[in-house]
């Protein structure tokens, strides 16, 4: 984004910034684009900017999503055990994790 005191700017130079100044960065935030999201864990309805990928309001509502749990079937033995939501947990343990993976390992010719 220019402004009218924007001045050139040498990548070179600055390899590790986004502006060339904190007066373009400041410009910049103010006028990024903003979505309307709703918390997946409370309803509470938060804005965000769009580049982020937020799905809570807050801290404690992020860390309560990570305490929820759902009642999957190991993809080995079949016995029931409790994990997290967000997780890809697809074993009751690592025992029946690795006896799948050698079971089911493709064996070089």
């Amino acid at each position: 984004m220019k402004h009218k005191e924007s001045r050139e700017y040498e990548a070179a130079n600055r390899s590790n910034n986004t502006y060339c100044s904190a007066k373009c960065k400041k410009i910049a935030e103010r006028t990024r684009a903003v979505e309307i999201k709703t918390c997946e864990v409370c309803g509470k309805i938060f804005s965000d900017v769009v580049s982020k990928h937020r799905k809570h309001c807050s801290p404690e509502c992020a860390a309560a999503a990570l305490k929820r749990r759902e009642i999957r079937a190991c993809l080995h033995c079949g016995k029931e055990f409790s994990a997290q939501i967000n997780r890809t947990q697809k074993f009751c343990s690592r025992e029946c994790f690795y006896k799948h993976r050698l079971e089911t390992r493709r064996t070089r010719p």
